[in-house]
């Protein structure tokens, strides 16, 4: 996002909450847009729009209540742990023998979570109590720290992420 786009957010938040005053515009725009300029005009200016008509507050939103806002999307479009177990319990009615047509057919988000169609298969050869039990358990329990993770990672800034991303390419480079 430009400058200019963040003057554009920070004058509508200004003229949505009349309680919204910043002593110094300048200072305000040059800090609200250190913190927003990884994201697009679109994506702002619709987490403000949407905190404006959800948010039940009259209070002018914190730039990392607008940021929230961004990612509630796509977190609402993600599996719960209940149904991304129902998907890999009943793929597993079928993974005896087609385990790898079945794990290539689920989310990345539970593919990460289960892990290889091997494991699939493993499964499909437990009792269904061992399944719906302790499989189940661990899979819910993973696969939420699994979401959890991911959005946390999702909400860092672009140039951490990417610091992220070159410190486990250095891990599995020297085999750590």
């Amino acid at each position: 996002m430009t400058r200019e786009e963040t003057k554009k957010i920070v004058a509508v938040v200004s003229m949505t909450y009349p309680n919204f005053k910043p002593e110094n515009l300048t200072d305000t725009v040059n800090a609200w847009h250190l913190f927003l300029e990884d994201y697009s005009y679109r994506e702002i200016s619709l987490a403000l729009k949407a905190y404006v008509q959800t948010s039940g507050t009259a209070f002018p939103p914190s730039v990392s209540e607008i940021i929230n806002y961004v990612y509630k999307v796509e977190e609402l479009n993600e599996l719960s742990e209940a149904d991304a177990w129902n998907m890999v319990r009943l793929a597993t009615c079928d993974s005896l023998y087609h385990s790898k047509e079945e794990f290539d057919s689920f989310p990345d988000d539970v593919k990460a979570v289960v892990g290889s169609h091997e494991q699939l298969r493993a499964w499909a050869e437990l009792d269904t109590e061992t399944l719906e039990s302790v499989i189940a358990s661990n899979f819910k329990k993973e696969y939420r720290a699994s979401l959890k993770k991911k959005n946390d990672t999702m909400r860092l800034p672009g140039e951490m992420r990417s610091l992220i991303g070159k410190t486990a390419d250095r891990l599995m480079l020297n085999g750590g």
